[in-house]
């Protein structure tokens, strides 16, 4: 049987716990006689009074009140007992822990006081009784919101009323800025909007500010209620004089809110009180970008009627077809076809939505495309086809498709860079089997010098690296020349991927985290391209092997010296030779394995 920590209630005190958390009244009292401590706590350090008090069980309460337990101890977040009762809204329990002297101020770790704890359940009779006790209606709590706020946001109208009869600030902000007016619409507390706006009334001369109130992204009550589509407040709120067009910090309007979420009535309240379909945000974003984004085809359809314009260019030049291609929403792409938008059309960077579809992997959409006149060997402004993407981004079944319908495989970017390549560096491996079987030259460089293999091995895809290796071996029978321009090839590789396939665990000053697999992947790597320095190095000094590999960088040399020594200290030689065998390591003629230490 384990231990208990010193730090854990022993089983009388567990019983204690669970008892006043029910209400166990004889339960409790005859534990405590037995020994069980008051103050014992569970794993979110709350104590037996604190259980009791959340439950309203008063007698239990008033039982360990008077044993001496500590009414304003918090648990980890800082709730108090008063906390605990406010929040459930026990009067009794409230009343007598004031009465014994718990502080009505005392906050939680987010600033919340009882009386926010109240306000936002709700709970009028104990909102009345604290603020009767002193309970600030004006205490900032978390986030500097108020509990004018919480029940605003909650909409317990009554508590709204109560706390604005007592001195609430209807038009007061939290650290946001955002008013109990905002919540309240957000929301869509419409009696709760209604009264705010008509208390507001009696405290400002004006009554534009109060309807256009604006938190620090400058969003009103409008953009709030239209964003969450409650159509009585927008309604209400646009009734009072509230702006249609009123944009956020970001140019972002109540029908950009409404377009983006798809609520349609709001949409069409909005623009039959005059909002403008056209209206862009400041990154040139109108409401049909919004819309077509979401996949929200009966809002695509209104705006399109309304005469929003399909062909309107936004953020970098992207149309509504290409945002609806990029999420894959096929219904709004055949929509907007239909009604004229260009397939062909590319953004600002040449991205047309044939390539933004085949980038996040959209088969349907990339089908429907191409059978539209969609054209598959289309270039961007780096030189890339759709093929290119849909390779790097790894989505074989748009590269089998593509490939299909006539993208070509050996066609390079402005770089000199194949689908080959971008699927290689990205590790990839069924798209670069696939491509290597449709043809795709496996020792193409690209600008840099820079082949498949490379370029996997940089980036420590071992298991691309192994395959295209493979396919060396197998398509070519090089000649004496061809074979050191292989093996020198080899070597650079083998450099680019020694922290790759190690992990960077050479570095580590603790030889005992270099384990059989970072062994095994490397042993793999070498042996592939013929070298048996592992080998060497365990049958000479390890040192002496390095010349093998020939590498330039001496921390290179560094890094494999580091990794060998690290991993032989704790082997011998028949570790080796099972290890070895594991790898399918190709060794020279001339190895032999010595099995003497």
């Amino acid at each position: 049987m384990a231990d208990k920590t010193a730090n854990e209630p022993s089983d009388i005190d567990k019983a204690l716990l669970t008892a006043a958390l029910n209400g166990r009244f004889e339960v409790v009292r005859y534990l405590v006689g037995q020994g069980a401590k008051i103050e014992t706590r569970d794993n979110n350090d709350e104590t037996p009074l604190h259980g009791a008090s959340r439950n309203g069980h008063l007698e239990v309460v008033e039982y360990l009140i008077g044993k001496g337990a500590q009414i304003d101890k918090p648990n980890k977040v800082d709730m108090t007992a008063l906390l605990f009762a406010s929040d459930a809204g026990h009067r009794d329990v409230v009343e007598f822990l004031v009465g014994q002297g718990a502080q009505v101020e005392k906050c939680a770790k987010n600033d919340m006081t009882p009386l926010h704890a109240a306000s936002q359940m709700g709970h009028l009779d104990v909102v009345q009784y604290l603020v009767g006790q002193g309970a600030k209606v004006e205490r900032g709590g978390n986030q500097g919101s108020k509990p004018l706020h919480v029940a605003s946001q909650k909409g317990h109208f009554n508590v709204v009323e109560y706390l604005v009869g007592q001195g609430a600030k209807v038009n007061e902000g939290d650290n946001t800025a955002y008013t109990p007016l905002h919540v309240a619409s957000q929301m869509g507390h419409l009696d709760v909007v209604e009264y705010l706006v008509g208390q507001g009334a009696q405290y400002l001369v004006g009554q534009g500010a109060k309807i256009e109130t604006r938190d620090n992204n400058d969003e009103t009550p409008l953009h709030g209620a239209s964003r969450n589509g409650h159509f009585d407040v927008v309604k209400y709120l646009i009734g009072q004089g509230a702006q249609t067009d009123y944009p956020t910090k970001v140019g972002l309007t109540a029908l950009h809110f409404a377009s983006d979420a798809g609520h349609r009535d709001v949409v069409e309240f909005l623009v039959g009180q005059g909002a403008k379909v056209e209206k862009c945000a400041k990154k040139d974003v109108t409401p049909l970008h919004a819309a077509s984004q979401k996949g929200h085809l009966d809002v695509v359809e209104y705006l399109v009627c309304q005469g929003a314009q399909i062909e309107r260019s936004g953020n970098q030049g992207s149309k509504p077809l290409h945002v609806a291609s990029e999420k894959g929403h096929l219904d709004v792409v055949q929509y907007l076809v239909g009604q004229g938008a260009q397939v062909e059309d590319g953004d600002n960077n040449g991205l047309t939505p044939l390539y933004v579809a085949s980038k996040k992997g959209h088969l349907v959409v990339v089908k429907f495309l191409i059978g539209k006149g969609a054209r598959v060997e289309g270039g961007n402004n780096a030189g890339e086809t759709p093929l290119f993407t849909a390779s790097r981004n790894g989505h074989l079944d748009v590269v089998e498709y593509l490939v299909g319908q006539g993208a070509q495989v050996k066609r390079g970017n402005n770089v000199g860079e194949t689908p080959l390549q971008v699927a290689s560096r990205n590790g990839h491996l069924d798209v670069v089997q696939y491509l290597v079987g449709q043809g795709a030259h496996v020792k193409r460089e690209n600008n840099a010098g820079e082949t498949p293999l490379l370029v996997a091995s940089s980036n420590g895809h071992l298991d691309v690296v192994q395959y295209l290796m493979s396919e060396q071996a197998e398509r070519e029978e090089a000649s004496p020349e061809e074979s050191a321009s292989i093996s020198e090839t080899s070597t650079a590789m083998a450099s680019m991927s020694l922290n790759a396939v190690t992990d960077n665990v050479a570095y580590h000053e603790d030889a005992e985290k270099v384990t059989n697999e970072h062994i095994k992947n490397l042993s793999k790597l070498l042996g592939i391209n013929h070298f048996d320095p592992i080998c060497e190095a365990f049958s000479f000094d390890h040192k002496s092997s390095l010349n093998l590999l020939d590498f330039n960088d001496s921390d290179y040399n560094t890094t494999y010296e580091q990794l060998l020594s690290g991993w032989k200290s704790g082997k011998k030689m028949k570790d080796l030779d099972e290890l070895l065998k594991e790898t399918g390591i190709r060794l020279t003629s001339s190895y032999k394995i010595n099995t003497q230490k």
